[in-house]
């Protein structure tokens, strides 16, 4: 469960995703509830390492944009992102590893920072505060060891499953974001690098030669960090997951953002809150202009 503090923080989130016309509520907005609420713990201890909570909302927003979805607050159908969901499970395995009987602001705080929610970093940088000081003193705030590893998909306290393809429901809410890569390959290799890796390119030279291994390219950090489009992406690991009819194919003219949803596919898939079937999977990138030219 919830304490008070930390259930108005998700219903701010809400509000937040309704009012810039978003169908979906996302990490983005679970962190504006957070920087809304100056009164919460986990929004002091950001006070106390020098973040200005109303600069880092207006922030925040210009990232997020607005969203065409739907108009204001009349957006009822609002679904949680499949990393608003981790953010969440986060913070209740925390809450129940520590003894604590409610997820306060600080659990939810620590779900944000947890993994490499791209926003939240990049807004902690961007005011001088460092970030693994701010997860070290939620921790020491909670009085208790985190746990590192935390598995997905245990029943939580507020009623819904968080997993893929699932709707969560607050307890008191209403009704509760120029390659040609148009689709993506997920190949079926277990490793992310290393030998395995080298082994697997030798065994497909030709996806070697044509491709771009994107996943590689997120473990070494030379990818953009990936706003907004959690939606997209959150379709696209559905599809692929699917039995039959498995094929994504996004389309779209140039500069409307199909590279940067396979980008963060394969960012998805290095932090690892994917399904078990896309676990450990390399996403490549084919470039037209080399079949062109091997012709």
């Amino acid at each position: 469960m919830l304490t008070e503090c930390a259930n108005k923080v998700v219903m701010d989130a809400q509000k937040e995703a309704k009012f810039v016309g978003h169908k979906y509520i996302s990490t983005e907005h679970i962190l504006l509830g957070i920087l809304g609420d100056a009164n919460g713990l986990a929004a002091k201890i950001l006070k106390s390492f020098g973040i200005d909570l109303n600069v880092s909302r207006e922030e925040v927003k210009k990232l997020i944009g607005r969203g065409g979805g739907c108009s204001g607050l009349v957006c009822k159908d609002v679904r949680f992102t499949y990393d608003a969901k981790n953010v969440l499970d986060f913070s209740f395995k925390q809450a129940k590893f520590q003894g604590h009987e409610y997820a306060d602001t600080m659990h939810l705080l620590l779900g944000l920072l947890h993994g490499t929610n791209g926003v939240v970093i990049q807004l902690i940088q961007n005011q001088g505060a460092d970030v693994n000081k701010i997860r070290e003193e939620v921790i020491k705030k909670l009085g208790s060891k985190i746990e590192e590893n935390v598995h997905q998909g245990s029943k939580n306290k507020i009623g819904c499953k968080v997993e893929e393809n699932v709707r969560c429901d607050i307890v008191t809410a209403e009704s509760s974001r120029n390659n040609q890569i148009k689709c993506p390959i997920v190949s079926h290799n277990n490793n992310l690098g290393g030998k395995k890796d080298e082994n697997m390119n030798k065994q497909m030279p030709a996806l070697e030669m044509f491709g771009t291994n994107l996943t590689k390219l997120a473990q070494e950090g030379k990818l953009h960090p990936f706003v907004g489009r959690e939606e997209q992406v959150e379709r696209v690991i559905q599809i692929i997951c699917r039995r039959m009819k498995n094929n994504p194919c996004l389309v779209g003219e140039p500069g409307v953002g199909k590279t940067s949803i396979i980008q963060g596919l394969a960012q998805r898939i290095l932090s690892g809150f994917v399904p078990e079937k896309l676990k450990g999977k390399k996403v490549s990138g084919n470039n037209s202009t080399m079949y062109l030219s091997h012709v």
